[in-house]
């Protein structure tokens, strides 16, 4: 790698993006696509620093921390502040973007676009389609199907998955030797293949107790709960939708890791799998999340995982 990367895994998609820098064949629009806490964001921001960057990509002039701190007037952050982004923000944007900047580029960072309202994405379709010259976007999503077609069609999307456990392994035991052994290598199992929920789960004791007691949830249900103890500990589960979120997701590792390791149970586990997948997709369209997690349940047969 040309670059410094301060980033866990990726190496496939980190040299894409070198090989575009390096030819000066970059695409006008990006997305960058997958799961949450891999480091999506953290890239894109440092992918600006690079554009941005007099020094290449140093990371210590003024630039570069600007960039990192969001304060750069060409380099427009729109983070995830839990709302949607609604066509007044888009017009602003639009109106920045349009601007004389001082920088190598107008970049334009969005967290999570698939919480541009219908008329906010269909107000940058335009721009998108016809930039200003220099003019850089890069998107990050959890759920690129959200996408409106018309947007997703003009991007270069660009895929993440979970970092391997192997690689987050050699990465955090040499970063972190301090920690104990046997409780890093638990923090990286439930940490789901995801740097930085891992780094969150060293940090903050709390998050590590809420997702040990999650994947033990997970671990009863699926192996040693009876039908009637499955429908009680579900009742505790819809109370909280991210509750739930977070004990599908880890559920749907939970059936992955098992698949991986005992090919032969694929008959049972694949279309469990997709039931959890269904379900998941299902839940974020505000389906009855009891009704949902029941069927679910129904579908744990005595020694099916």
């Amino acid at each position: 790698m040309h670059y410094q990367w301060n980033i866990i895994g990726h190496q496939k998609q980190l040299a894409e993006i070198e090989h575009d820098l390096a030819t000066h064949s970059m695409g006008h629009a990006y997305i960058l696509s997958g799961p949450g806490s891999i480091g999506k964001f953290t890239i894109a921001k440092q992918f600006a620093c690079m554009l941005q960057c007099p020094n290449g990509f140093c990371m210590n002039c003024p630039t570069c921390l600007q960039v990192n701190k969001g304060a750069h007037l060409d380099t427009i952050e729109i983070n995830d502040d839990g709302e949607s982004i609604k066509i007044e923000q888009t017009r602003d944007i639009i109106g920045r973007l349009n601007m004389t900047g001082q920088g190598a580029y107008k970049i334009l960072l969005i967290k999570n676009m698939d919480r541009l309202t219908p008329e906010a994405a269909n107000s940058l379709l335009k721009i998108l389609e016809e930039p200003p010259p220099q003019t850089i976007f890069i998107f990050t999503t959890q759920n690129p199907q959200e996408i409106l077609p018309t947007i997703r069609s003009r991007m270069r999307i660009i895929k993440f998955t979970p970092v391997p456990e192997k690689i987050l392994s050699e990465t955090l035991h040499g970063q972190f030797p301090e920690i104990e052994k046997n409780l890093l290598q638990e923090i990286i199992l439930l940490s789901l293949g995801k740097p930085g929920r891992a780094l969150q789960l060293i940090q903050n004791h709390e998050k590590l107790l809420f997702f040990r007691e999650l994947y033990q949830t997970v671990r009863n249900m699926c192996e040693g709960e009876s039908v009637a103890e499955r429908f009680i500990t579900a009742e505790s589960l819809v109370e909280e939708t991210p509750v739930l979120r977070a004990f599908l997701d880890m559920m749907s590792y939970y059936i992955r890791h098992k698949l991986l390791t005992n090919p032969e149970t694929g008959e049972k586990l694949i279309p469990l799998l997709e039931s959890i997948q269904e379900t998941q997709y299902l839940l974020k369209r505000n389906i009855n999340a009891k009704l949902l997690i029941e069927n679910l349940i129904l579908k744990l047969h005595p020694h099916h995982v």
